[in-house]
C-alpha cells in the first residue's frame, strides 16, 4: 500500500496565503495490484479548511485527458473538516497496463454544484514485480486539514499533545 498527499483548492476569489501551492497538480504513483490512498487536503486560497458536510469527493483516472471514459472512478470517504480520503483499491488497477494516465479530483457540495479542486495531474502506474506492503496502524495517525498542507508541500509538521 502506498499514500500520496493532495491538496485541493476551493477557488472564491480571496487571496493566496503562504502554504496554498499555486499549482496542486502533484505526479501520483501506484503499482499495479496495489492500493493507493490519496489523502486530501480541501481548502480555500487562503488555507481554510473547507466544510466537506454533506458534500462528495471524487477521482478520475484516465488513459488521456480527452477520454470520455474513466478507467478508474471512485468516491472518497470524508473523514474531517476539509479532509478526505480517496482509496484506490488494488482490484482497481490489477488489470490496467503499467504506464502512463491523468487524473483530476473533483468536489460536489451540498447544494450539487461542482468544482475542479486539483486539475488534470500525471498517473503513473507502475508494474508490479514486487510489492512489499506495510501495514498501516489499526488507528491512522490523526492529522488537520492545515497539518495535511504543510504534509503535501514537504513543510515540517509537528503534532501537538
Amino acid at each position: 500500500m502506498s499514500i500520496a498527499y493532495l491538496v485541493g483548492v476551493v477557488e472564491d476569489g480571496s487571496k493566496r496565503g503562504p502554504y496554498v501551492p499555486v499549482n496542486v497538480r502533484k505526479t501520483l504513483r501506484a503499482y499495479k495490484g496495489a492500493r493507493l490512498v490519496v489523502r486530501l487536503a480541501v481548502v480555500t486560497p487562503g488555507g481554510e479548511p473547507v466544510d466537506l458536510t454533506d458534500s462528495h469527493v471524487y477521482l478520475t483516472v484516465k488513459r488521456r485527458s480527452w477520454d470520455d471514459e474513466s478507467v478508474v472512478r471512485l468516491e472518497g470517504e470524508i473523514v474531517d473538516v476539509g479532509r478526505a480520503d480517496l482509496t484506490i483499491p488494488g482490484s482497481a488497477t490489477r488489470e490496467l497496463r503499467p504506464g502512463g494516465y491523468v487524473y483530476d479530483v473533483w468536489w460536489v457540495a451540498a447544494d450539487g454544484s461542482a468544482e475542479c479542486v486539483v486539475p488534470i495531474g500525471a498517473f503513473h502506474l507502475e508494474p508490479s514485480v514486487a510489492i512489499y506492503e506495510e501495514t498501516l496502524p489499526t488507528k491512522p495517525v490523526d492529522l488537520t486539514a492545515e497539518q495535511l498542507l504543510r504534509l503535501a508541500l514537504n513543510v515540517p509538521v509537528v503534532a501537538k499533545g
